[in-house]
This record gives structure tokens, sequence and C-alpha cells, in this order.
């Protein structure tokens, strides 16, 4: 929609970040095999579950928001 609130904006950005990170952590755990590097695969392993999870959220909080905001253009 052509007039999007700054909450729907600054959602759509943290929703990147947290994916940018998480995108981030499943690259060095790939790097850090378990046999060698026990305690850094874990710790990448917690930041990409934790990067992806939050813009699952922050995406899903920036639809709910949207289709409140424009309920009256969605087709049903």
């Amino acid at each position: 929609m052509p007039t999007m609130r700054r909450r729907e904006l600054v959602l759509g950005v943290l929703a990147a970040i947290s994916a940018f990170i998480g995108g981030a952590g499943l690259i060095l755990l790939s790097v850090f095999d378990t046999a060698q590097y026990t305690t850094p695969h874990r710790v990448f392993l917690l930041v990409f579950m934790m990067g992806v999870s939050l813009s699952a959220i922050f995406t899903v909080v920036e639809v709910e928001w949207l289709q409140l905001s424009f309920a009256r253009y969605a087709e049903i």
C-alpha cells in the first residue's frame, strides 16, 4: 500500500535485519563443526534460530497490522 505507516516500515526493516543475522548465523554454523568447535557451533545455532524466529515474528506482526489497517481493501 502506498500509505504505509512508520511502524510497518520499522517492522519490515527489523525483519530484514533479523533474517540477515540468521543467515550469517547459518553460514558460521556450517563453518564450525561440532567435533572441533562444539561451543561456537552451538552459539551460532542459537544465533541462527533466534534470527529466523525474530524475522518471522516481525513479519507476522507487520502483516497483522496491515490487515487491520487496510481491512476495507481486503478481498473476501
